[in-house]
């Protein structure tokens, strides 16, 4: 028979396990892929609800640069609603030009994040790429 104090110490460790102490909130936001469609740009990107609540919507304003470092145009990548701790998956078309010629794409603002949290939210983000193409704030 185990001890009650040694499966109190295992259920403990279990639990701390499966939840991080002190996990910070963030939505991490992924560029994943990048193909050039009909002579335009089509990323898929991947985002994850690292919050504690749901969003009833997610959207960005990203601009677009070239491989000079100019401004190539601008894209609002709406994600829709998103669940607590759900990962969502879009692909969005960002430029009328190939994929190789893009250098990076910045996230210039929050369009939405939930009800009136773009200011807190542009602060949880975490923009990553698989890609040569940078992604940032």
């Amino acid at each position: 028979m185990i001890p009650r104090t040694v499966l109190s110490l295992l259920v403990l460790l279990a639990v701390s396990m499966v939840t991080p102490a002190g996990a910070a909130e963030s939505l991490p936001m992924e560029l994943n892929k990048a193909a050039t469609v009909a002579g335009k740009c089509r990323v898929t990107m991947v985002v994850r609800n690292g919050l504690a609540r749901p969003l009833s919507a997610l959207s960005v304003d990203v601009v677009v640069f070239d491989k000079e470092g100019g401004v190539a145009g601008y894209s609002a990548l709406n994600f829709g609603a998103l669940p607590a701790g759900k990962m969502r998956v879009r692909q969005y078309d960002i430029a009328e030009m190939p994929c190789a010629e893009i250098s990076r794409l910045l996230i210039n603002d929050i369009r939405k994040c939930g009800e009136g949290g773009e200011a807190q939210c542009l602060g949880l983000l975490e923009p990553s790429s698989r890609l040569d193409i940078d992604f940032a704030l």
